[in-house]
């Protein structure tokens, strides 16, 4: 059986009460955290659609309140990181784009003045021959 099917038997049967969920950023893993006394939480490490979990332990209340503060905190900080990194790639593209743009209107400034040039050239050979 998947452990996400184990998990959805288990909230069916017991309700959802003592139980938390945290994904980890970046991976398809999860952390199961599970009430099993008045101050401890059993922890484990799993994949959803794997059949496998891993015990990570059992921590006090305090110890459980620490880590999912520091999980919370740890993907918070790779999301930013990923937007700054996204936002630095944005600069870079439009700055590209700019610069692109201006090149090319040089571009085909610079064509029209020799395509205008040339016309000149030939209309006056035109006119010599005539």
């Amino acid at each position: 059986m998947k452990n996400i099917q184990r998990l959805a038997n288990h909230i069916t049967k017991y309700g959802e009460k003592g139980l938390m969920v945290h994904t980890i950023y970046g991976t398809t893993n999860w952390i199961l955290c599970q009430k099993i006394e008045k101050e401890k939480w059993s922890l484990s490490l799993e994949n959803p659609m794997g059949n496998t979990s891993y015990n990570l332990g059992i921590v006090s209340e305090d110890q459980h309140a620490a880590l999912w503060t520091e999980l919370i905190k740890t993907e918070i900080e790779k999301k930013a990181s990923n937007t700054r990194t996204a936002n630095e790639l944005r600069n870079k593209v439009n700055y590209f784009i700019k610069n692109h743009e201006k090149n090319y209107k040089n571009f085909l400034k610079e064509k029209i003045k020799l395509n205008k040039k040339h016309e000149k050239i030939i209309t006056m050979e035109d006119a010599c021959l005539i």
